[in-house]
């Protein structure tokens, strides 16, 4: 997948951030991850290609995060994803609730053959 194309920016992305930063096939890469640049169509795509598909099954956040991150990368991309997350609505859906539990029911008879 190309992402975006810089000619002669090795040599600008190195000085910027050291060994961190490298560009290959006309890719860049930070740590050995995809950088994706700006542009919200595109960190959407990505998230929904690790979220939405059934062998991925609306894993949540934790999960969408692990399989985001194990190619790509951007700044902000853990809150970006909760965003995401939180917009899901199957995810909402499903998700498990933080309740108290109940309490045992009581009778509203006060009389004492009820009681």
């Amino acid at each position: 997948m190309k992402i975006i194309s810089l000619p002669s920016s090795t040599l600008i992305v190195k000085k910027l951030q050291g060994n961190k930063w490298q560009i290959e096939g006309g890719s860049v890469l930070k740590e050995g991850k995809v950088y994706v640049p700006k542009n919200e169509e595109l960190r959407v795509k990505i998230i929904q290609l690790h979220h939405d598909v059934l062998v991925a099954g609306y894993g949540g956040r934790w999960k969408t995060t692990k399989l985001v991150m194990r190619n790509y990368w951007w700044p902000g991309v853990t809150k970006y994803i909760e965003k995401y997350i939180d917009g899901c609505n199957m995810c909402q859906r499903m998700k498990n609730g933080i309740y108290i539990p109940a309490e045992k029911l009581h009778t509203l008879c006060p009389c004492p053959c009820c009681l």
